[in-house]
């Protein structure tokens, strides 16, 4: 076994394609960090971003090019020349972004999905007799994403659950700013703006049935200073309820009211109480954030990842049989006539 030219080509093909995807990957920014935090907005803003989207697009390619070429190429010697050239890529992108290097565990299952690809397209391509590129990139890409995605659940194990309880206090955190920012923030503001209107108004209704009273209405008339001085002082109450100022005062006051007391609150206790099932979250929370990490790559790869693998394993295959179309020819040839020795039989 040599490492002959189409070695070389397949060496050079696959270590420039895993680079390429890796280092998309690398320039969104994300770490392990990012991952786990709860700071939604943070995240969307590196994921939401066009190298996101090239990441998806080429993390297919190298295992599509792996499959177009074995079935041209000696099994053992493809998989020595895929292997080294996607290890020498990772080690190259983990050097160049150093916030890669916590996805170790996710490489190593990408470099196991390798000979497995590489075993399934070489059975696919004697069995298969229709649409036979296309469907073989196809399932190449679903088993490289599939690997990615086990070794992103690897990933979330070792990351979180050795510090299962500093997740756990960041969860909760979370949990209780949010509270407190519902019944202190914006929302809060909006129901003490509320009540403080339903408060002033009855005392508005309660002072002009005082002041259209046919009693009151006879102490006008009065010429005593003292009935003088009480309608006085009863007109200008009446002017500085229906006043802004006295409403505003008002609000600011069901709004300290209301903030001191989710402060003498335990939120957390609270929640518990009513949702039991938050205490199994937290005994649980790698377990949680494997699911959603794993899950979300998982969705996006069957979008966008695996049907690329099938185009450029299509478009590969094309590329190929006009650069070596005798040989091509004789791979099919040798093919059907496998096929007959089959039926034969």
């Amino acid at each position: 076994m040599g490492f002959g030219k189409k070695e070389i080509i397949a060496f050079a093909l696959v270590f420039l394609a895993t680079l390429l995807w890796a280092t998309f990957f690398g320039l969104t920014g994300l770490s392990a960090n990012d991952f786990f935090t709860l700071k939604l907005h943070i995240v969307l803003e590196k994921i939401l971003t066009l190298n996101t989207l090239a990441f998806f697009v080429f993390l297919t390619l190298p295992i599509a090019l792996i499959a177009v070429l074995a079935k041209r190429m000696e099994k053992i010697s493809l998989i020595i020349a895929a292997e080294t050239a996607s290890l020498l890529a990772l080690i190259i992108a983990f050097a160049l972004f150093p916030q890669m290097q916590s996805l170790w565990a996710t490489a190593i299952l990408y470099l196991i999905a390798i000979p497995l690809a590489i075993e399934m397209a070489t059975v696919q391509y004697n069995e298969l007799t229709k649409w036979v590129a296309l469907r073989v990139g196809l399932s190449a890409a679903g088993k490289t994403t599939m690997f990615v995605s086990i070794g992103l659940v690897l990933f979330c194990i070792i990351t979180v659950l050795p510090e299962q309880g500093l997740y756990v206090q960041k969860f909760e955190t979370f949990i209780t700013d949010f509270a407190q920012g519902v019944t202190s923030g914006e929302s809060n503001q909006s129901i003490s703006s509320g009540m403080a209107g339903l408060v002033v108004q009855s005392q508005i209704t309660i002072v002009d049935t005082l002041l259209q009273n046919a009693a009151f209405t006879k102490l006008r008339q009065k010429t005593d200073p003292d009935v003088i001085a009480f309608v006085a002082v009863s007109e200008a109450t009446a002017d500085g309820i229906k006043s802004p100022e006295y409403r505003q005062e008002i609000t600011e006051k069901f709004s300290e009211s209301s903030s001191g007391a989710i402060q003498e609150i335990n939120i957390m206790e609270l929640l518990k109480d009513q949702f039991p099932f938050i205490d199994i979250m937290e005994q649980f929370m790698w377990a949680i954030y494997a699911m959603a990490i794993a899950g979300i790559f998982s969705l996006a790869a069957l979008i966008i990842s695996k049907p690329m693998g099938a185009l450029f394993a299509v478009i590969g295959e094309k590329i190929i049989s006009l650069v070596e179309p005798e040989e091509t020819e004789g791979n099919e040839q040798q093919m059907e006539s496998n096929e007959q020795q089959y039926e034969s039989k």
